[in-house]
């Protein structure tokens, strides 16, 4: 299916939240990730994994209602698939197990998210517990109740918005930049005219008196 089905068409969150988990189960056609993996199972399973994950954990968590945030899915899927990557050879059947439910399962939780972001909180609201939000800039699991005083998210959404400039404002500005930019070049050029500097007799531009008029000159002067 194109997308997720409607949370109200399920009689409470945690059905639908059931449901997901069975989409997913549903891709593990060989049970390979139903349930936790042993040393028994697995020889040195312990030594390579130090956070071991799998369907019917998360399965647990969901209709526990320990997810609070759908990241929190997110990462506990993608540590069961990495688990699988770190454990396994790659040419192995479980490796290439991991390799399609990391695939098909990323694909149902994107479909699914918006749907499974409110009843999340459908669920959440149910038991009573207040709305939670992860610190991403700290590695403690720090608890903000959103509506409370002084709670960023809230003042930050209560922080005024500064309406955008109409079009008669935006042209009047756009005007007066240009305005200021021509005011601002034609000095430059009235200064480079007036202190051009004057030209030299010496300069072989300006035309010499020909030779026959200082002769003629010359003569004048000693007749005198």
């Amino acid at each position: 299916p194109g997308s997720a089905p409607p949370l109200h068409e399920f009689p409470s969150a945690n059905a639908f939240l059931d449901a997901l988990a069975t989409k997913l189960t549903a891709i593990d056609s060989d049970g390979f990730f139903a349930a936790p993996v042993t040393d028994e199972i697995a020889p040195g399973y312990s030594a390579v994994v130090s956070r071991p994950m799998d369907l019917g954990t998360i399965r647990t968590k969901l209709s526990g209602g320990t997810y609070t945030h759908w990241n929190q899915l997110n990462a506990d899927f993608d540590l069961m698939c990495n688990n699988a990557f770190a454990y396994n050879d790659k040419k192995s059947v479980v490796h290439r197990a991991a390799l399609n439910l990391q695939r098909s399962g990323k694909r149902i939780l994107q479909l699914w998210e918006l749907q499974g972001r409110k009843a999340l909180a459908v669920q959440m609201n149910e038991r009573g517990i207040a709305w939670t939000a992860p610190d991403v800039t700290a590695s403690t699991d720090r608890r903000v109740d959103v509506g409370a005083k002084n709670d960023p998210f809230t003042e930050e959404i209560k922080a005024p918005v500064a309406a955008p400039p109409s079009f008669a404002e935006a042209k009047a500005a756009a005007d007066a930049a240009i305005a200021a930019a021509a005011g601002a070049v034609q000095p430059r050029i009235v200064v480079e005219r007036l202190s051009r500097p004057k030209r030299e007799p010496s300069d072989p531009q300006i035309r010499k008196v020909p030779s026959s008029t200082a002769a003629a000159a010359a003569e004048e002067e000693e007749e005198e």
